[in-house]
């Protein structure tokens, strides 16, 4: 099996637990809020920490209907998160399951610096294009931008 990873980082100038409330905790209401052609709803089953499963319903302006996560980690003392995707979305006759991993730290300026490592498990004999890669990358950095914007304008 082959692995696809890339990292990326994001720079805010949220301090870095408004960032990481607003993205990981408070997105289940935010983004439906903000970006309702995006995401239609957001429901969790369980009590939202490790364990429990993220299911997201995406907009109109989405490919993609529906992904469900399971959460790995979310420690808010660390400022980290991590999820699998367990249903839908990347998941697909290449990519046998996606992980991510995100860890926010504070910057001397202020604000915060997210950095992210997602990997695509892929299945025998498949590849990713840059494209889809890039795809991938795009959606959730327009999604996180819009949080933020949100929570600078509030």
């Amino acid at each position: 099996m082959a692995v696809v990873e890339f990292k990326d980082v994001f720079t805010s100038t949220l301090p870095a637990p408004k960032l990481f409330k607003a993205w990981f905790i408070d997105s289940n209401t935010l983004l439906p809020k903000i970006a309702p052609d995006h995401v239609k709803s957001v429901v969790i089953e369980g009590n939202g920490g490790p364990g429990s499963i993220k299911c997201v319903n995406f907009g109109d302006a989405v490919p993609i209907k529906l992904v469900k996560f399971k959460i790995d980690a979310l420690d808010e003392s660390t400022l980290t998160y991590a999820d699998t995707v367990i249903e839908g979305g990347e998941l697909s006759d290449k990519i046998l399951k996606v992980t991510h991993e995100v860890k926010i730290e504070s910057s001397p300026e202020g604000g915060c610096k997210s950095t992210s490592c997602v990997k695509f498990y892929l299945k025998e004999g498949t590849t990713l294009t840059e494209d889809e890669v890039k795809e991938s990358k795009e959606g959730a950095l327009g999604l996180l931008k819009a949080v933020e914007a949100h929570v600078l304008a509030n």
